[in-house]
C-alpha cells in the first residue's frame, strides 16, 4: 500500500493505530469541517402572485419560441435560407427572417458556425419579468 499524506488510513502503522484510534479500533470523525448551526432565518409570508404572473408571461414567450421552431421544422427552404444568411454574417437578413416568423415580442440573435441562439423577452411590455432562450445547433 502507498502512503498518501492528505487520504485517510485508518491502519498505516500498528504503533500509531493505539495512539490514534478510539474505542472499537475506529477513528471518530466531525460529521462536516466547518459546518456551523444557523439560526432559523425569518422569511415573509409566501405569496405566489408574481410567480404566478411570471410563469403566465413565458407561456407567451413559449408560444412565440413554438412560431420559430415550427416555421424551421416544416420549411426546408426557411432553414436554408437562415443558415445561409447566418454563415454570410448578414444580421439583418437573420433578424428579418426569424420576424417573417410571426414573433411579436422583443428578441436578440447570436449565431456561431455552430448554431445559433434567439433570448426572446417581455422588455416591452409592462412587468417585464422573464426571457427565454432557444439554442439550436446547426
Amino acid at each position: 500500500m502507498y502512503y498518501t499524506p492528505n487520504v485517510y488510513y485508518p491502519f498505516h502503522c500498528c504503533h500509531q493505530r493505539r495512539k490514534t484510534l478510539g474505542a472499537g479500533g475506529y477513528r471518530s470523525l466531525p460529521l462536516q469541517v466547518g459546518s456551523t448551526v444557523r439560526a432559523p432565518h425569518n422569511y415573509p409570508p409566501i405569496d405566489i402572485h408574481e410567480l404566478n404572473q411570471s410563469a403566465k408571461k413565458l407561456q407567451i414567450l413559449m408560444k412565440q419560441a413554438q412560431l420559430f421552431v415550427n416555421k424551421i421544422t416544416h420549411s426546408p427552404q426557411f432553414a436554408h435560407d437562415l443558415m445561409d444568411a447566418a454563415q454570410k454574417s448578414d444580421q439583418k437578413k437573420v433578424e428579418k427572417l426569424i420576424l417573417s416568423t410571426g414573433i411579436t415580442v422583443n428578441f436578440k440573435n447570436h449565431f456561431t458556425p455552430d448554431g445559433i441562439k434567439i433570448e426572446l423577452n417581455n422588455t416591452d411590455s409592462e412587468g417585464a419579468c422573464c426571457s427565454l432562450i432557444v439554442g439550436l445547433k446547426w
